[in-house]
């Protein structure tokens, strides 16, 4: 009885140690794997800057026997843009020299930049009716005939939209027909999805300019000509046709942006990086 009862101490007490120690390795192999965004790479290939699934931007850096992975297998730096969806893998915890670089392609694609006045914006249908709409293409609006002016677009179930730089809440939406909007798209099968709103509160203006800096803290780009333009939370930045953050805008971009007005001063409702 007494060997029976130290056997079954020895069976749980294997067990037990077998399952903390597949847990601990669990444990350790995830604190050794990071998903973020990436928001800029490196000319020379030395290290990339990822918006971490906490919000935080963290640089990391390649080393020579770094493996980089896409969707067809093996890649060099080529594969690596702004705005993709990574998992990166470290050899050591809190390490920041990187061993594997997994593209994940889950970021869509931008299928269209868009503005029109909002005829409705409607939270129970989940759809933005506008008229006057037109669709940013070669560097103009390209407006649709009269007869097709007037658009619907399905909004994506985690559709951002501001008024200015204010998230707004979908109890608000009714509150802002009539008001001029830009909007972004990426397409689901077959129809386009809205997957970003920025209401303007004024009329702005378009330039077509070199940005000679950027400050991400107070929030303004310098333009060549055009000088300083704000830019503030609902800003989208667009860079290889994925929203990114600001600080995936560099010293000589040539960009596309359209601006609001907001006390007498020009903000970016939408920053796009032409070349």
């Amino acid at each position: 009885m007494i060997k029976r009862i130290f056997s079954l101490f020895v069976i749980a007490f294997f067990l037990g140690s077998t399952m903390h120690s597949a847990e601990a390795a669990t444990i350790s192999e995830q604190s050794r794997i990071i998903f973020g965004t990436l928001q800029y790479l490196d000319k020379n290939g030395r290290y990339l800057t990822i918006k971490r699934d906490n919000g935080g931007l963290e640089n990391y850096y390649f080393q020579r026997h770094t493996l980089i992975i896409n969707d067809k297998g093996a890649a060099g730096l080529s594969a690596l843009i702004e705005g993709d969806r990574l998992r990166l893998q470290f050899t050591e915890t809190g390490s920041s020299r990187i061993d594997k670089v997994e593209v994940l392609n889950e970021e869509k694609e931008i299928e269209s930049i868009r503005k029109g006045k909002i005829h409705q914006l409607d939270a129970l249908s989940g759809k933005i009716k506008l008229s006057d709409s037109s669709k940013y293409t070669h560097y103009s609006w390209g407006y649709q005939s009269y007869y097709n002016r007037n658009s619907t677009f399905q909004l994506s179930n985690d559709v951002l939209i501001y008024y200015g730089g204010q998230l707004l809440d979908s109890s608000q939406f009714r509150y802002y027909s009539k008001f001029d909007a830009f909007f972004v798209t990426s397409m689901s099968f077959t129809n386009e999805i809205v997957q970003r709103v920025i209401i303007n509160r004024s009329s702005g203006k378009d330039l077509q300019e070199e940005i000679t800096f950027l400050n991400e803290g107070q929030q303004f780009i310098e333009l060549k000509s055009s000088g300083k333009v704000n830019f503030h939370e609902g800003t989208i930045f667009i860079r290889n046709n994925r929203i990114v953050d600001p600080v995936s805008i560099m010293k000589g971009d040539k960009a596309f942006i359209a601006t609001d007005n907001i006390d007498g001063k020009l903000y970016a409702s939408i920053v796009y990086i032409t070349k």
